[in-house]
């Protein structure tokens, strides 16, 4: 697969644009010297209104959950000179069907929000203030792809070990990092046959969990009948989104997406997907 680390500016402009509202989970597990540097970004231009409502309090571990993420999936829809979405209904549509994202969160009011994305966005790419990060940004890319060569290599086998179990149709793997993302909130997108990761760092065990969950989600769908209505150990009561049937499936997916991804990182191997998935629904 040869897996290298990548920039996109779009979603780069999106995590500049929240650093300008007061976004601070840039720090989390960062040495003080690139803390500083990303400081200094900090305060240097007025991002549009639109970016001050990503945050809200639907999830108190990270409260940029959902519409961060979505504003990540919705760079992928827009039309090259971000005048607006060159295929609104097939985001839409993506969005809607997503598991993971309770109703609440994709109501009425997300959808009267978006349609400002493009023009907010327009407005991020082409400041003079995002130029300059994006310059900087571009310089610390070149280090890690250097830093973490090694690191790429183990991704790489450890990916081809998943792929055993791999029933998707993603033929390629792109890693692009952000470093004002928090480090903690990795995210995948399936785009054109590809599979898209995205954090604030490259750590092996979060690309292999989320690439998992392309594996697994398609599984538990197949097999939904094993799907319990009880809690599963460490998993925050966010996944449970309200309560209903969806939100006990997401959570069991994030459940046996944890196991499975210690089990590739610690054996470098990688079960039958559906025994291991009847395993941990009886226990």
């Amino acid at each position: 697969m040869n897996c290298k680390i990548e920039q996109l500016p779009l979603i780069s402009a999106i995590y500049f644009a929240l650093l300008q509202t007061g976004y601070e989970f840039y720090s989390l597990e960062r040495d003080r010297r690139l803390n500083n540097i990303i400081e200094s970004y900090a305060g240097t231009a007025a991002a549009p209104p639109f970016f001050s409502k990503v945050k809200q309090n639907t999830c108190e571990a990270y409260p940029y959950w959902p519409r961060a993420f979505i504003l990540e999936t919705a760079v992928f829809y827009l039309d090259k000179d971000m005048d607006g979405f060159r295929d609104y209904d097939s985001f839409q549509r993506r969005i809607l069907s997503a598991a993971n994202i309770s109703a609440e969160e994709k109501d009425v009011f997300l959808w009267d929000w978006i349609t400002d994305f493009p023009e907010a966005l327009k407005q991020v790419i082409h400041s003079a203030a995002f130029d300059r990060y994006l310059k900087w940004e571009t310089e610390w890319l070149s280090e890690q792809d250097s830093r973490y060569c090694d690191e790429l290599r183990l991704l790489d086998r450890l990916l081809a070990v998943c792929r055993k179990n791999d029933h998707s149709s993603c033929q390629n793997i792109r890693v692009i990092l952000c470093p004002v993302k928090c480090v903690y909130s990795s995210d995948h997108h399936i785009i054109d046959g590809s599979f898209i990761f995205t954090s604030g760092d490259l750590r092996i065990g979060s690309v292999i969990h989320e690439f998992l969950h392309t594996i697994v989600h398609p599984v538990i769908q197949h097999e939904i009948s094993l799907i319990q209505k009880k809690r599963y150990p460490d998993i925050d009561d966010s996944y449970y989104l309200d309560g209903s049937q969806a939100g006990y499936e997401n959570a069991f997916e994030e459940y046996t997406v944890r196991a499975l991804t210690d089990l590739v990182m610690k054996q470098g191997n990688i079960p039958d997907v559906h025994t291991f998935l009847e395993q941990l629904a009886i226990t």
